[in-house]
């Protein structure tokens, strides 16, 4: 979903072209029951088209597919899963771009994982198949689970967060170390 037109006025604009090709299948609208639910999760995702607005280059394009292939391709060996469909899309929002290396996912069901690229970024790797792996995580955890509760929320985000620490030499996404061990058993009482 990288091939747009530079001509969008607006966020609501750009979301309407993206979704405009969206066939249902047996997915669903890429795993939304309706059209405009998969609409509502890429506004919120995607973000302010206006704040900058740039098309990814064909290198980019074809950097960023490669990575995915091969990393997806080491994930299954290492978690195999049943057939896994990851949609890539732009991001605009400087959160993702300034504090998240460019790169965030979501994961919303167990075979569909989306992948946001904001154009800015320059480098891919390693955050594209740290990201990547974390929402594979996901997906793999979500075929032999649900996922309903708040604690199921911290049981998963920290199975992911483990992976990607025992599979990328030690790695520690920043959320993951931004609260003391106190202040997640304040927190965790609080809960």
């Amino acid at each position: 979903f990288f091939d747009f037109p530079s001509n969008v006025k607006n966020s609501k604009e750009f979301i309407s072209h993206l979704a405009q090709n969206v066939r249902k299948t047996e997915l669903g609208f890429l795993g939304f029951s309706k059209k405009e639910y998969l609409k509502n999760c890429l506004e919120r995702q995607i973000s302010d088209v206006a704040k900058g607005f740039e098309n990814i280059s064909n290198n980019h394009k074809q950097a960023i597919e490669k990575t995915i292939e091969t990393e997806i391709s080491r994930l299954k060996e290492l978690a195999s899963s049943q057939k896994t469909h990851i949609y890539i899309f732009p991001t605009f929002s400087d959160f993702v771009l300034n504090k998240m290396s460019g790169i965030s996912g979501y994961t919303p069901w167990k075979d569909i994982i989306f992948l946001f690229v904001h154009p800015k970024t320059k480098n891919i790797n390693p955050f594209l198949n740290i990201t990547l792996a974390h929402e594979y995580v996901h997906s793999v955890s979500r075929e032999y689970h649900e996922w309903n509760t708040l604690l199921d929320a911290l049981v998963f985000e920290g199975l992911a967060e483990l992976f990607i620490t025992e599979h990328f030499n030690g790695y520690i996404s920043p959320w993951a170390k931004a609260l003391t061990v106190e202040d997640c058993r304040k927190y965790l009482a609080q809960i």
